[in-house]
């Protein structure tokens, strides 16, 4: 065993760790045009573990997870200002709750990978990971008046195989922001469609 830690070492410092978007939601293709009645946008950030009807709070993605919806919607172009502030929910001309639920399967692969270094190099590990988001239309009394979903996910990769992949850029954290800031786009191009931001609240 001693003489082959050197080796498993030099593996799993050259083992890459890629990941790749699946595009499961359309991007949208041009940016949205700001409307007076929709000059101040309140958001109601949350973030889950697991899925929908079996999640749990997952605190510690919310910071990350408000950058990401945060540059989503100045990239949309919709909203004059942006807010997640609870000050500012009384002010807003549009009230929503933003629901992020991440699923991501076990870790057995990456364990197995570190235990058998010999995985490592030849036979890519695996995982899945899932996102479900959830755009709610807030009235005036904090019900649910409409919501939208949808689902997409990435692949996660590691291994020799994929170092290349890994060194270009195709990472894990690049991967998501990528998902999720098209997820985001995409809810709330839907939710101007149907009207949400037409009037105020």
């Amino acid at each position: 065993m001693l003489n082959r830690t050197p080796t498993l070492l030099i593996i799993l410092l050259l083992t890459g760790c890629a990941a790749f978007p699946q595009h499961k939601v359309a991007f949208v293709a041009t940016p949205l045009r700001p409307t007076a009645q929709s000059a101040l946008l309140y958001v109601d950030l949350r973030t889950y573990a697991g899925v929908p009807e079996h999640a749990s709070p997952l605190g510690t993605l919310h910071d990350v997870m408000q950058g990401i919806a945060l540059q989503a919607l100045h990239e949309g172009g919709l909203f004059q200002a942006i807010s997640f502030s609870d000050e500012a929910r009384a002010h807003a001309n549009s009230v929503v709750r933003l629901s992020i639920y991440q699923q991501t399967s076990t870790v057995w692969p990456y364990l197995t990978a570190i235990l058998n270094y010999f995985s490592a190099t030849i036979i890519p590990v695996y995982a899945n990971e899932q996102y479900t988001l959830t755009l709610e239309r807030l009235d005036a009394t904090g019900k649910v008046s409409q919501s939208i979903v949808d689902h997409d996910a990435i692949h996660r990769y590691a291994g020799i195989l994929f170092l290349p992949a890994a060194m270009m850029g195709k990472t894990p954290s690049q991967a998501v922001n990528e998902t999720l800031n098209n997820q985001i786009e995409d809810l709330f191009a839907q939710a101007e469609q149907r009207g949400w931001f037409a009037t105020k609240e």
